[in-house]
């Protein structure tokens, strides 16, 4: 009996210290799991830069090989790679500006040879319409009759084989026509000159129309602001007038009071005085003591109500004087303002006439730039006649001055002529030979364009290649979840096994606490409890035996969370 309860007074002591464990490293178990969350939180986000960098980048360059690595090496690489794709870029760029270079020269080569070519065909072809020219003199009548139909005069204008030999009375007809024209020339340019001043004089006035037009709408407005002041006076004098006949009533009020309370005063008196006769002597005596005393109180109260009348009645008339002082003051501003609305009114019919005269002088201007519009548009019709007139006269004298020049240089042109085509026996086999170096740079680019094809199958690889490593990260943190999952549960267990512990423990110490009650009792009750107590050792031996399956799930716990972390430490890395 005396031996069974040190032993389970042991295990209880066994559990106690154990429980303070359990707690410890349940507390070291959860700031684990807050490291690892926070941990991982920090991981997603700088993997989540990386793949931003990463989509900065094009597939060619970014490497797929970078998933085995930690975060340090992997944004290296990410570096090195941006070095690499901006070094590329800028040699792509060089070689571009290089190609763009050549193709320029080479463009600018084409277009000299295509000018060349043509001031040769040119040549060519003003060689033959002078050679034309020379052995045919039909076309020099059709000539005659172009400048006939351009001049629009009815005499023949001379061939030019007859302009060679004009004579002097022709040439001063000539210059006398000439000079009739620029005669008239010059008087539609003085008409001209002043139309437009007519025109420039017409908008000053529409200016100046336009600025009277604002001030009388400004003059409006200040119309209508001073009405409304008007308005504002007028009802703060009617409010003035109104507290000026309320303050004269109360005035009279405390006026009528007043002898009210004086007529009382004097019936007193009166009354007194026949109460005087009527009484005797000793009475007399004695009620003039007390009417003199109540005399002298009445008086006295009348004395005060005075004063407090006098003085509201003298408060009441600087009221009233003040008032009226602002009644007047209000009415001396009435009436300026009456006066220069007066003013106002005659200022606006005024300008009202005023604008009516400028109304009919803008609709006289108004005539007469129609007028003058179409006779500027006449004008200019004629004025553009002249002018091509002007020209075609001087292209005619050009002309001639051209054909008398082109006789001369005829026999130096030929000579010209064939050394210019020497000069494109020449161009004609560098045009050959350049032919063939831009069939070269059209196979270079086509070789380019293969490489860049090839470039861009790889960058699909490596694509792929990064689709795979997102899902097996996708996989592994879909394995941590789980590993997550089944820490929360073994916790649960945990926390499931402590409290069956407690309870184990809590009926123990009820049954030692019986064990003790029954112990002085009869053997039969001994025997009975030793029974129970064999029962209480065997569930005794039971909880040990869940306490050290607990300690060792606890050991399994802590060791899966020192492996957790040491893989988020690798991870990290």
């Amino acid at each position: 009996m005396t031996s069974g309860a040190p032993s389970i007074h042991n295990a209880s002591s066994h559990t106690q210290g154990l429980s303070p464990l359990s707690e410890t490293s349940s507390d070291r178990l959860i700031e684990l799991e807050n490291q690892v969350h926070q941990k991982e939180k920090q991981f997603r986000q700088i993997h989540s830069i990386y793949n931003q960098f990463l989509t900065l980048l094009p597939c060619e360059f970014s490497s797929s090989n970078d998933t085995h690595l930690s975060l340090d090496n992997q944004f290296v690489n990410l570096f090195e790679q941006f070095s690499t794709y901006i070094g590329t870029f800028s040699i792509i760029q060089e070689e571009s500006d290089s190609l763009k270079q050549i193709l320029i020269e080479r463009q600018d080569e084409l277009e000299k040879l295509r000018t060349h070519l043509e001031l040769t065909a040119d040549k060519l072809t003003q060689l033959q319409e002078e050679q034309s020219l020379m052995h045919k003199n039909k076309s020099l009548d059709s000539d005659e009759d172009e400048l006939e139909e351009i001049l629009g005069f009815q005499q023949r204008a001379p061939s030019r084989q007859s302009l060679l030999s004009i004579t002097p009375g022709e040439k001063q007809q000539l210059i006398s026509q000439n000079e009739l024209l620029s005669s008239l020339l010059t008087e539609k340019e003085q008409e001209l000159v002043s139309l437009q001043q007519a025109a420039k004089s017409h908008e000053d006035l529409l200016k100046n129309l336009e600025a009277l037009q604002i001030n009388l709408q400004q003059m409006e407005c200040d119309k209508d602001n001073k009405k409304s002041e008007l308005n504002d006076i007028r009802h703060v004098l009617d409010e003035k007038l109104r507290e000026n006949s309320s303050l004269k009533k109360e005035k009279m009020f405390f006026i009528e009071k007043l002898a009210e309370f004086e007529r009382e005063r004097q019936e007193q008196q009166s009354t007194i005085q026949m109460s005087y006769k009527q009484s005797s002597q000793g009475k007399v005596i004695q009620e003039d003591n007390i009417e003199k005393s109540i005399t002298q109180e009445r008086s006295e109260n009348h004395l005060s109500n005075k004063n407090q009348l006098s003085e509201t009645s003298g408060n009441q008339e600087d009221k009233s004087l003040s008032y009226y002082n602002e009644y007047t003051r209000i009415l001396i501003l009435y009436n300026e303002l009456v006066t220069k609305y007066n003013q106002l009114e005659i200022d606006y019919k005024s300008i009202q006439s005023l604008l009516q005269q400028k109304n009919e002088a803008y609709l006289q201007c108004q005539n007469e730039l129609n007028t003058y519009q179409n006779l500027l548009y006449h004008q200019k019709k004629k004025s553009d006649d002249i002018d091509q007139l002007r020209l075609t006269l001087n292209e005619r004298e050009i002309k001639i001055q051209e054909l008398l020049n082109s006789e001369n240089q005829l026999l130096i042109k030929k000579s010209e002529l064939e050394f210019n085509l020497k000069l494109l026996e020449e161009n004609n086999i560098k045009l050959k030979s350049n032919q063939q170096l831009f069939d070269q740079i059209q196979l270079d680019l086509k070789r380019i364009t293969h490489e860049r094809d090839l470039a861009i199958v790889d960058k699909k690889q490596m694509e792929n290649e990064i689709e795979i490593n997102r899902k097996n990260l996708l996989q592994y943190e879909e394995r941590e979840l789980k590993l997550t999952n089944e820490v929360e549960r073994l916790f649960q267990i945990e926390k499931s096994l402590r409290s069956e512990l407690e309870q184990l423990e809590n009926s123990n110490q009820e049954k030692t606490k019986i064990i003790h009650q029954f112990a002085s009792s009869d053997e039969q009750s001994q025997q009975a409890l030793l029974a129970n107590f064999q029962s209480l050792k065997c569930e005794h031996e039971k909880i040990k035996e869940s306490n050290t399956n607990l300690n060792i799930r606890l050991q399994e716990q802590i060791q899966c969370t020192q492996n957790l972390q040491n893989s988020l430490e690798q991870f990290q890395q």
